[in-house]
C-alpha cells in the first residue's frame, strides 16, 4: 500500500461522531515485524495506524533537548475556530487517488486544554457504521496519550497505558482471543498515535529553520517504539512540505517515508 494523503474539511459544534498471558519477543523478532507493518500499511497520523517509529540511533536520546518542552496541547495549536470540534476529511492512496476511507475527530476540551480525541473510520457516508475506532486521553503533557484502537472488522484492539508513578508504559495487543503485553521505561521525548501531529507543531518553529527533530514513536500493534525524525521537504507562501523517516540510515532503503503538507497558515494538514 502506497503512502497516503488526508485531505480535511471542518464541521462546526460537535458533528458526526466518527476515526492474559503475556509473551515476550526479541527485539529483533519485533523488528523484523515492523518492517513489515511500515513498508506495506503505514498511513499518515492517523495514523491508526499510524503511522510510525525505533530506538536505532543514538540522537533520539538527546531528542529532549532539541525539541521544545512538552507541555499541555492547547486548542490554539490546533487551529480550530471557537466552537468547532469536528474535523472529517477523507483518505486516499497517493498514486491513484483513490478513496481508502473517511475519518472524523471530535474533539473534547476543558478550558481550551484538549483533554481527548475521539476518531471514527468509516468506508462510506458520514454516519454509517465505524469499520474501527480509536480514542486518545490527555492526562498528562506531552505528546504520549493512553490510547485505544479498535478494528471492529476483525475484533483486534490495540491499547497503550501510561503510568508516570511507576515511571513505565503498558502496550497491549489482543488478537484472535489472544493477549500479549509489553512494557517500556518512560522517557520524556516519546509520542503515539495522532499525537504525532501536534509533536510536529510544537516544533515546527525548528523544522522551518532546517532542522532535524526527534522522538520516539511508540507503537501498541508491534508491541515496540521505533526513533523517527521529522524535517523539511520544501516549503512556499502556501504550504510547508514535511518528511517523517525512521532514524536510521540502512533500514530506510526498505522503509516506506511519509510526506505530507501542512497549510502555512492554518496549520492543518492537505
Amino acid at each position: 500500500m502506497s503512502t497516503q494523503r488526508r485531505r480535511f474539511g471542518r464541521t462546526t459544534g460537535p458533528g458526526v461522531v466518527t476515526g492474559p498471558g503475556v509473551v515476550k519477543r526479541t527485539r529483533p523478532e519485533r523488528r523484523l515485524r515492523f518492517w513489515a507493518f511500515f513498508a506495506f500499511f503505514a498511513i499518515p497520523f492517523t495514523f491508526p495506524l499510524t503511522f510510525f517509529v525505533a530506538s536505532l540511533h543514538p540522537r533520539a536520546l538527546a531528542a529532549s533537548s532539541e525539541t521544545k518542552a512538552a507541555g499541555y496541547i492547547q486548542r490554539s495549536m490546533l487551529g480550530l475556530e471557537n466552537g468547532e470540534s469536528t474535523l472529517v476529511g477523507e483518505a486516499r492512496f497517493q498514486k491513484t487517488g483513490e478513496f481508502a476511507y473517511r475519518e472524523a475527530q471530535t474533539f473534547t476540551f476543558k478550558a481550551d486544554r484538549l483533554e481527548s480525541i475521539s476518531t471514527s473510520y468509516t468506508l462510506a457516508e458520514p454516519g454509517s457504521a465505524a469499520i474501527a475506532k480509536m480514542n486518545h486521553e490527555f492526562r498528562d503533557p506531552g505528546f504520549l496519550p493512553d490510547y485505544t484502537y479498535e478494528d471492529l472488522r476483525n475484533k483486534i484492539e490495540h491499547r497503550l497505558i501510561v503510568d508516570r508513578s511507576a515511571g513505565q508504559i503498558t502496550m497491549i495487543r489482543k488478537s484472535r482471543g489472544k493477549e500479549k503485553r509489553e512494557t517500556l521505561k518512560l522517557q520524556d521525548e516519546m509520542a503515539t498515535g495522532q499525537a504525532v501531529y501536534f509533536w510536529i507543531l510544537s516544533n515546527l518553529d525548528k523544522i522551518l529553520q532546517g532542522q532535524k527533530i526527534y522522538t520516539k514513536f511508540v507503537v501498541p500493534a508491534l508491541l515496540d517504539d521505533f526513533s523517527f525524525h521529522a524535517q523539511l521537504v520544501k516549503t512556499d507562501v502556501s504550504k510547508h512540505t514535511i518528511k517523517v523517516a525512521l532514524d536510521n540510515w540502512f533500514f530506510n532503503l526498505f522503509a516506506s517515508r511519509i510526506e505530507f503538507d501542512l497549510d502555512a497558515k492554518t496549520k492543518r494538514l492537505l
